[in-house]
């Protein structure tokens, strides 16, 4: 069977060359090395039943070479998987550099949450209006008694709801839309409160650390030793007395 391969250079595509030439077929590969890499292809360099144009599939003329009544297999390899160095730097326990650097972002987030709150909670505020209005409209939208037949009835009940206003004018009859409306209900007051807490971190500033706290004594620790070396003198003293008064009985 012929086939004709294009981004025969990429991970996928060079993996399938390989694997249709060894059960027998011709391949005629298309490439332009945009992501791919001629490295991919080392293992069918010289194959005399493997072809490899250079060339885009949108250049006038990169498809004439193909032959008659071969199947095209149209491959599109992502940038991650763009050539035999990603499966290297897996088997050395490595990672792609893209990765990290989202990893980083994530540290990032964690360690400094408390500055990206406002972003975090108005990204799942959005992301609870979405899915809860896609899935109470895909529940309701079944039962003819129904009153939240259109996207903007759902979202506008969804934001109601999660806004815990709650208007009443629209709301789930299913069983399976009560179930939502539930969820809802609590995704909205934990994201309420979160926006209250931000808020009040806002406009409430912290207490500036340089005032001393009323009522508290700062004692220094050379003032409890001469303290101390003053109550011993006294015991002496005192002993003093006491040896003289019963001397003089």
């Amino acid at each position: 069977m012929r086939v004709a391969i294009t981004g025969a250079a990429g991970f996928i595509g060079s993996n399938l060359a390989e694997r249709l030439v060894g059960r027998g077929d011709t391949v005629h590969g298309i490439d332009d090395l945009s992501h791919g890499s001629l490295e991919n292809l080392a293992a069918l360099a010289g194959h005399p039943r493997f072809r490899l144009a250079q060339a885009s599939i949108l250049d006038a003329g990169a498809m004439d070479a193909v032959a008659d009544g071969s199947v095209a297999l149209v491959v599109t390899s992502p940038p991650y998987f763009a050539g035999k160095q990603y499966e290297e730097e897996l088997e050395r326990e490595g990672v792609p550099s893209s990765y990290l650097e989202y990893l980083d972002l994530l540290r990032d987030v964690l360690k400094n949450r408390s500055q990206y709150a406002f972003i975090v909670t108005f990204t799942v505020a959005l992301l609870v209006l979405y899915v809860t209005s896609t899935a109470v409209l895909q529940a309701e939208s079944k039962d003819p008694n129904a009153n939240i037949v259109t996207g903007g009835d759902a979202l506008w009940w969804a934001i109601v709801t999660i806004t815990t206003v709650g208007y009443g004018d629209l709301y789930p009859v299913t069983a399976a839309g009560r179930t939502i409306a539930v969820f809802t209900m609590f995704a909205g007051v934990g994201i309420i409160g979160a926006l209250a807490s931000i808020l009040a971190s806002i406009l409430v500033p912290p207490p500036p650390s340089d005032i001393p706290i009323q009522g508290s004594a700062q004692v220094s620790e050379p003032s409890v030793e001469q303290e101390l070396a003053a109550l011993r003198a006294e015991l002496s003293n005192v002993r003093q007395l006491l040896d003289q008064f019963v001397k003089a009985q």
